[in-house]
């Protein structure tokens, strides 16, 4: 909801695919951008592990568009300035390994991933609750700074 507003203030429209505690398939997911038409598809969450880690990190499919690949290096840049503890950097494919994410590679717009932090980690979760809205301007930025960009070439 905070990047629904902040791209608002940046007069670029969005559409969420939830606004509450509810759930769609991923396949749901996929064809709801596609129906929408979007520029982007920019799918948020929180990373959780059994081993001890932290920080955030930005996903896209191993084939990636270069535009997905500025969005996810910017996103990763301006995440990094808005107070993390630690950026585990712009990531291909998936954590499994055996190809990418399902939105990522199904979806026909550029799209990334953001893991907003460790859920079990306790200061991934302080600096999520603190920055909340430095992190939605990161991401907003990035697209902004990408649109802009679109609109001068």
């Amino acid at each position: 909801l905070a990047l629904r507003d902040a791209l608002t203030e940046r007069n670029i429209y969005s559409v969420l695919t939830r606004e509450g505690d509810t759930s769609l398939t991923l396949e749901e997911r996929v064809a709801f951008a596609q129906q929408e038409q979007a520029d982007f598809y920019i799918s948020l969450h929180r990373n959780a592990a059994d081993v001890s880690a932290n920080g955030i990190e930005v996903w896209v499919a191993e084939n990636c568009s270069a535009t997905s690949l500025a969005l996810a290096q910017r996103v990763e840049q301006g995440l990094t300035e808005a107070g993390i503890q630690n950026s585990r950097g712009v990531r291909y494919g998936s954590q499994s390994g055996t190809g990418d994410y399902y939105v990522l590679s199904h979806t026909t717009m550029p799209a990334i991933l953001v893991e907003l932090g460790f859920i079990q980690d306790s200061e991934d979760n302080r600096l999520l609750d603190q920055n909340l809205d430095k992190y939605a301007e990161a991401i907003a930025d990035a697209v902004a700074g990408l649109v802009e960009g679109e609109q001068a070439s």
